[in-house]
């Protein structure tokens, strides 16, 4: 009897250990190392089967509760993923003072240009200082909402981490 439950376990693994390569070829196969999105994304991917793990077969008294921790980090990631901070800190911007264009001024003195940034809405020299400033603003919004989603992510992990185990 034992030695059938054995082979029983071996097979049982067996077929798991499969079926976990195949869900994880496709994201290695994008895999880069240049970049910190590519880490995000093996994170985001290993806690989303955790937390789907934990919801479905969790066997201890807290799954429900770790697998909620977990889909608050994967939530996390999938922002840091997306990246765009900026483009959400910058609709109030555009609202306000239009499409932004760009426009290359070439330097009479050199083979140099200089980059000049078009509103529709900003037509004086005041208007487009208040729009400069503005753009400045969003953008320091933008890179503080990524630190807080950062540190949110580190918080999540050092606090809960170890607790992640079934």
């Amino acid at each position: 009897m034992c030695e059938e439950s054995g082979k029983m376990y071996f097979i049982k693994d067996f077929y798991y250990r499969v079926i976990n390569v195949i869900r994880w070829i496709p994201t290695i196969w994008k895999d880069n190392d240049w970049d910190h999105a590519f880490l995000y994304k093996i994170l985001r991917k290993k806690i989303s089967h955790m937390e789907k793990y934990f919801r479905i077969d969790g066997h201890h008294l807290n799954s429900d509760k770790e697998a909620d921790q977990m889909k608050v980090t994967v939530n996390i990631l999938d922002r840091l993923i997306n990246d765009d901070y900026l483009s959400n800190a910058l609709k109030p911007h555009k609202e306000k003072w239009g499409e932004m264009e760009f426009k290359f001024n070439k330097c009479e003195d050199s083979n140099l240009s200089t980059l000049e940034f078009i509103y529709e809405k900003a037509n004086t020299e005041k208007e487009k200082k208040q729009c400069r400033k503005e753009f400045k603003l969003a953008g320091d919004h933008s890179e503080y909402m990524l630190n807080q989603d950062l540190e949110y992510l580190l918080k999540l992990f050092r606090k809960y981490i170890r607790h992640w185990w079934d």
